[in-house]
């Protein structure tokens, strides 16, 4: 009995076939879970949600601004926080403003003086429809409300640089709440003060041009004035006869530099001051050369000296008067000696020069005179302007 049990209870062995086929069956199904799970992990289109990424979020950055000043280091040593573009200047003595109008006449926003009938032909006409502003620092005769409502950029110094000037520039910027920038106007700084201005008004390629001509002049002129063994004398007459400048002021200047002798060696106030003299002791100065400016200097405001001398019987014994030489400064547009004392002095270097040393300073002064208005003054001169400029001016 036990044996029957035993025996039914048992099943019959499945082919050894089958079994295998089970087995494959088994294997291929966890295959194929496996890889399902794979998929869903790494694909986000099988259940809709994002895969992670493993790149670095996006930051957002702040949108760039253009700074809208900048450092300007002046040749006083001062540094001038100026626009980060210029575009609108006044000069705060004539000097400067002959100095931004051979650069660029669209800079400037007002002129110092007024001009003459003379000046008027040689000059721009947005020049001439300035307003005219008088001087600042040097002079004061500008109303600060009329400035400020002009509204420059910047306001420009050219003259003397030393603690004195600092101190006064630094009070007028205080007072106007208008950056001021200081240049030295001293005749072989030049090329040095056409740099820092390019610089300003960011016309540095314009400045460069100009800079590398007034150094290749100043650096002739020292050659030529270091062979000089006797300086001849000279007295300038500065509006009127007895009206002149001492040696040292930087209006007389241009007569040191081309190796001549100012005649009048005085006490001044100041480098800018004109001072007076009496005529025994002009008579007893006896120059070699007398230079004075044309009536039509700076507005017109200079009298004919050159025909009060030459006709003066007071006068007739002086040497200069004597051999005829008695020479007015060409002033149009700008004067080529010292009224103010400006670019136009490197031309006049030329221009002295070749009236007082003809054997050392040999230049062609038609051809010279017209190089120096096309590049300076924008101005290509004709032979009957050039006669113009230069009456009574040349031998």
């Amino acid at each position: 009995m036990n044996m029957h049990l035993k025996q039914s209870w048992r099943q019959p062995r499945r082919p050894w076939r089958v079994r295998v086929g089970l087995l494959y069956i088994v294997l291929l199904s966890l295959v194929v879970g496996l890889l399902g799970g794979c998929t869903s992990e790494t694909s986000p289109s099988s259940t809709g949600a994002s895969a992670p990424s493993t790149e670095a979020p996006a930051t957002t950055q702040p949108p760039t601004t253009e700074a809208t000043t900048r450092v300007l280091t002046d040749m006083a040593g001062r540094e001038v926080v100026v626009p980060a573009k210029v575009e609108r200047v006044f000069s705060a003595i004539p000097i400067g403003t002959v100095l931004l109008y051979t650069l660029d006449p669209a800079i400037l926003c007002a002129k110092n003086f007024d001009l003459s009938d003379m000046e008027r032909l040689y000059t721009v006409d947005s020049y001439q429809a300035l307003p005219v502003m008088g001087t600042y620092i040097v002079g004061d005769t500008t109303n600060i409300e009329e400035l400020l409502e002009l509204k420059p950029d910047v306001v420009l110094y050219a003259g003397f640089i030393n603690d004195q000037w600092k101190t006064q520039v630094y009070a007028a910027q205080k007072r106007l709440g208008i950056p001021v920038v200081m240049v030295d106007s001293a005749l072989d700084k030049t090329p040095e003060t056409y740099t820092l201005i390019g610089e300003l008004i960011g016309q540095e390629t314009r400045a460069k041009e100009l800079s590398d001509y007034c150094k290749n002049t100043i650096d002739e002129a020292k050659q030529i004035s270091a062979t000089i063994d006797s300086a001849r004398s000279i007295y300038y007459a500065a509006g009127e006869v007895l009206s002149t400048y001492a040696k040292g002021s930087i209006h007389s200047e241009l007569i040191d530099f081309v190796g001549g002798d100012n005649v009048v060696v005085v006490e001044s106030k100041s480098p800018f001051a004109r001072v007076t003299v009496v005529w025994e002791q002009l008579l007893n100065w006896n120059p070699d050369m007398i230079i004075t400016n044309s009536p039509h200097t700076r507005g017109g405001a200079a009298s004919d000296v050159r025909t009060e001398l030459l006709t003066n019987s007071k006068y007739s014994d002086m040497t200069a008067v004597q051999n005829s030489e008695v020479f007015t400064i060409p002033c149009a547009p700008f004067n080529w000696f010292g009224e103010p004392p400006s670019v136009a002095r490197i031309l006049g270097i030329k221009w002295l020069g070749s009236l007082m040393y003809p054997d050392k300073y040999d230049y062609d002064m038609v051809a010279e005179t017209k190089a120096f208005y096309s590049k300076f003054y924008h101005l290509e001169l004709t032979d009957a302007q050039f006669d113009q400029i230069t009456e009574n001016s040349l031998r």
